[in-house]
């Protein structure tokens, strides 16, 4: 996942998204008709689920509709954490404080639960996520570099991303 990927994310979950708590589960989506551009959230964020959504017959301008939505949703606490701090550079005041206030409510509903509360400091994963994206640049830098030809005992030089066949 790059940071451009995670921005375009961030976009459509602007646009889309929602942040909400169902008892003591914190949750988010993103619900749209278009089901491909779901499963683009699904693969670069590598998490959550993504299932039909039921509208029955909306009425708009007094014709019915029946036009099939899709969900992708995230629940575990440590999941919608996660996405959240994946999301955070590029998510509005209004985004962030909804992610505060849910995260909030969730952490004291679980912590006050006979299970024992885990937690994925925010501070950590930030760090975390920072240090995974800057090796996935340096992995792509080093994939990119050109390559001395040593076969042709010439100073060619090969693209090393470049394969035939």
């Amino acid at each position: 996942m790059t940071r451009e990927q995670l921005a375009w994310v961030a976009g459509i979950f602007e646009g889309e998204g929602w942040i909400a708590i169902q008892g003591k589960a914190p949750q988010v989506g993103i619900q749209m008709g278009d089901v491909e551009v779901l499963r683009r959230v699904q693969d670069v964020l590598d998490m959550g689920h993504i299932h039909p959504r039921s509208i029955g017959n909306l009425k708009r301008d007094g014709v019915k509709s029946r036009k099939p939505r899709w969900t992708w949703r995230v629940t575990s606490f440590e999941l919608v954490q996660a996405t959240i701090a994946f999301l955070w550079p590029w998510l509005s005041e209004r985004r962030r404080k909804r992610a505060k206030e849910v995260l909030s409510i969730a952490k004291t509903a679980r912590a006050s639960s006979r299970r024992a509360y885990k937690r994925i400091p925010t501070a950590d994963l930030c760090r975390y996520l920072e240090n995974r994206l800057s090796s996935e640049r340096q992995s792509q830098q080093t994939e990119a570099t050109d390559v001395y030809d040593s076969t042709s005992g010439s100073d060619s030089v090969v693209d090393s991303t470049h394969h035939d066949g």
